[in-house]
């Protein structure tokens, strides 16, 4: 298990630094809050102190991260945290939003792609959440429709809710943003794309939700920063490195729908429910080539300035095959 990478919006960026670095997290006075499951509970982090916040609020708010996000949200930034908490280095940290009711996926969102009238939007299958420090799972092609695999990294920054209503106006997509954690949004490419380049026939359509929807296929941590904490930072810069290559790095300031705009263009076709997650886009790498395959042994890490880092190593699934 790697260890917990909290960053503030004033940590070093250092591409060098190991898994194993000392985490560095700092509370602010100005209401912003840093969310995490520890141990499978919901907590607040403070300093390098993690406080449960079932155990602060004498059980009044429970700690069920999910019931956190849809029923006490607002609760937590008037809450004391009482004592010294646990040192963050003793907890296990687990993806902060652990059962989202709906992860959508954009796709494009980074120059040299041009805004359009409406952008592609993939969805994810919630089971393929898995915490920031956790291991991915790479499918055996022998167990898939198709016998091939093909699976990239795609580092993005994701939008997590709070419980809204439809056709929400831009003031009330921005209400409606509970925070922001990094993500990998794991793909499939084969299935992804389908037996045969487009244009598609009925005989040939691609799996898109499918190849992105493989168990393990979506790191997400380490934090939910809301936005007051994340902005802090400015343009929320994000980075990623496989084997400690730098491959992705962009600006949050760059997308072309903004994360206040892809929540209200969702919420013209569904209800938000707390913990909707919504991840924001790639972007190309940094050298324009095609990605490259993942395989067993990488490690894929993740830095979104402001937000954190996680770090995921890559490893073969295994099991019987069965024809």
């Amino acid at each position: 298990m790697l260890q917990p990478q909290i960053v503030s919006p004033d940590s070093s960026r250092d591409a060098s630094a190991s898994a194993a670095v000392a985490s560095e997290v700092h509370g602010r006075k100005d209401g912003g809050m840093r969310f995490v499951a520890a141990d499978g509970r919901a907590s607040l982090v403070r300093g390098d102190a993690v406080f449960d916040v079932a155990e602060c609020s004498d059980g009044v708010i429970p700690a069920d991260p999910m019931l956190v996000l849809r029923d006490h949200w607002d609760d937590l930034a008037a809450l004391a945290l009482a004592g010294e908490g646990r040192p963050l280095g003793e907890v296990t940290l687990g993806a902060p939003v652990p059962r989202p009711p709906l992860i959508l996926s954009l796709v494009a969102n980074y120059p040299p792609a041009g805004k359009g009238g409406f952008p592609m939007i993939v969805g994810k299958a919630p089971s393929a959440v898995i915490g920031p420090y956790e291991e991915i799972v790479l499918p055996d092609p022998r167990r898939l429709p198709l016998a091939r695999a093909y699976v990239i990294a795609e580092p993005e920054l994701a939008v997590v809710t709070r419980a809204a209503g439809r056709h929400l106006s831009a003031d009330a997509a921005r209400s409606a943003i509970a925070g922001y954690a990094v993500a990998q949004d794991i793909t499939e490419r084969v299935h992804e794309f389908g037996p045969s380049p487009s244009p598609w026939t009925w005989e040939s359509l691609p799996a898109k939700t499918l190849g992105k929807s493989i168990d393990t296929f979506c790191p997400l941590g380490p934090a939910l920063v809301t936005p007051d904490e994340a902005t802090v930072a400015g343009a929320l810069e994000k980075r990623c490195w496989i084997n400690g290559e730098l491959t992705h790095q962009q600006q949050h300031n760059d997308m072309l729908w903004s994360p206040a705009e892809l929540v209200a263009l969702v919420s013209c076709f569904a209800t938000l429910q707390a913990g909707t997650v919504l991840l924001c886009g790639a972007g190309s790498r940094l050298d324009g080539r095609p990605p490259p395959g993942l395989a067993a042994g990488d490690v894929i890490r993740t830095e979104i300035a402001g937000v954190g880092i996680i770090e995921n190593r890559c490893r073969n699934e295994s099991g019987p095959v069965h024809t």
